[in-house]
């Protein structure tokens, strides 16, 4: 009776249910991941990376309209008729992104683009075209659903692609399994979007109005200047190792960044339930409400993923001897978990910034980051010829120079010190950054047996900050309704 009561209680919460098919979806991911890396082998894996590298292109290349209409849909979210105005508008908006791929396809079919000829790519290139047209519909639909705090859809859109992925997964291997999976992928797409549009979340009784769209350009351009530039940070990594280093290679590398982002995405579940609320929240004129909030966030979201790193450093050896052509990118997925870490430093005061309509100096400081990684990329690449095991390293120091750039305009936004060690402590305090150093001195010395260490030192630092991380949780999947706007 316990347990039927138990399951009850999850299947009527719904943040419990959200994220249980979250952690469903991110186990199945995982798995996937892992068999097709075995199936496929280093070069096919390096094909399949450089496809999905092409799609988080088109992904990423959208001008912030998704995030813009969402903006003003929260913002008008008691004016239904403009609400609903905005909505119209992003969705016209949204269809004129598909039609500039469409161009883009056709440029390579009449003119061609030679660097495609290294990785074969042939018609799978028009297959990712596709997936990129429909998966913008499907994120546009996905911010909305958010606002009218519809999960379930969003639950299903996040979840269906990989499910279908598990099953061809078994299959095939080799080129062959790189077509059956990337099938999976347009044909999960295009159901997506016809559960989506029938399920009635998304209105066309808005006017759509020229002026509106105006005003989702302009905001979204800024947008997208910033998640296009903090995105494309890593992006433009992987883009670096695609030109200079081999097929095989980059399927290395490909691989131990997967590993790296799957730990992240634990915590993206959660993220994705409160920004909306954070948005929302940190539009409060009281100060002293803002500070707390972000420290509510910082303790709740950063110290968590730390401890979490830490901890799947010490599992990921075991991992690695399932999948033993990949024996030897044990230092590249404990750099790239390092990287991860410095990833979410930024997190509390970028999503403050935006809030407060600070587009623009998220876009400074994402295309600034951007630049830097660039030109850090091509020297150690380049100019001091490093093994392909530490082309992450570049983006590690961006990251932590981005993180540390959010922290300061942050703090300008809410008139505090902001001097070096002031704005430093609050982007890298002392109990997380002790454990990052211990790791680093350990990953780079190759002691990976004593990986541990970074884990129990965390753990010693930070008793105080897991138990409030606890209540934090707890208090949560009691009162589901405090996500809601």
């Amino acid at each position: 009776m316990r347990i039927l009561r138990g399951v009850t209680l999850i299947l009527k919460n719904k943040v419990m249910l959200y994220m249980l098919t979250r952690y469903v979806t991110y186990g199945m991911s995982f798995f996937v991941s892992m068999y097709a890396a075995n199936r496929l082998g280093p070069y096919y894996y390096g094909v399949w990376g450089y496809l999905m590298l092409l799609l988080n292109y088109f992904n990423l290349i959208n001008f912030g309209i998704p995030q813009a209409a969402q903006i003003f849909q929260i913002q008008n979210r008691e004016n239904l008729y403009r609400r609903d105005a905005f909505e119209k508008s992003g969705f016209v908006l949204t269809g004129v992104l598909g039609v500039g791929i469409i161009c883009f396809a056709l440029y390579e079919r009449i003119v061609g683009i030679t660097f495609f000829e290294k990785y074969e790519l042939g018609n799978l290139f028009y297959w990712i075209c596709l997936c990129g047209i429909i998966n913008y519909f499907n994120l546009y639909y996905s911010k909305v659903y958010r606002v009218k705090n519809k999960l379930l859809e969003i639950a299903f859109h996040q979840t269906f692609v990989v499910l279908l992925t598990f099953v061809v997964v078994f299959l095939k291997e080799g080129y062959p399994l790189l077509q059956w999976m990337l099938g999976a992928y347009v044909i999960a797409y295009s159901i997506i979007f016809l559960f989506y549009s029938f399920r009635e979340g998304i209105t066309f009784k808005g006017e759509f109005r020229f002026c509106d769209c105006k005003k989702i350009i302009n905001k979204g351009f800024f947008l997208f200047l910033y998640n296009s530039g903090f995105y494309f940070i890593m992006i433009s990594t992987k883009t670096i190792v695609s030109i200079n280093y081999t097929v095989m290679e980059f399927g290395y590398f490909t691989f131990a960044y997967l590993l790296g982002y799957a730990v992240l995405q634990l915590l993206e579940a959660f993220s994705y339930l409160i920004s909306a609320k954070l948005l929302n929240k940190y539009r409060s004129s009281n100060a002293e409400v803002v500070s707390s909030t972000i420290r509510l966030i910082r303790v709740n979201y950063v110290a968590l993923f730390h401890g979490i790193m830490y901890l799947a450093m010490i599992v990921f050896p075991i991992f690695i001897r399932f999948v033993p052509k990949y024996a030897g990118t044990l230092l590249m997925i404990n750099l790239a978990c390092l990287t991860m870490l410095l990833f979410t430093n930024s997190f509390g005061y970028s999503t403050f910034l935006m809030a407060r309509n600070k587009e623009r100096v998220l876009a400074f400081i994402a295309i600034f980051s951007l630049g830097i990684n660039v030109l850090l990329g091509v020297f150690f690449v380049k100019f001091l010829q490093i093994n392909y095991q530490y082309t992450i390293l570049p983006t590690l120091l961006t990251y932590f120079l981005y993180a540390y750039l959010c922290v300061y305009y942050g703090r300008k936004e809410l008139k505090l010190d902001r001097g070096i060690m002031n704005v430093f402590e609050d982007c890298f305090p002392l109990r997380l950054l002790l454990p990052f150093i211990v790791a680093v001195i350990l990953i780079l010395c190759n002691i990976t047996y004593l990986l541990c260490i970074p884990f129990v030192v965390y753990i010693a630092l930070n008793g105080k900050t897991i138990k409030e991380i606890f209540h934090s949780f707890k208090r949560i999947f009691n009162k589901p309704e405090i996500i809601d706007l």
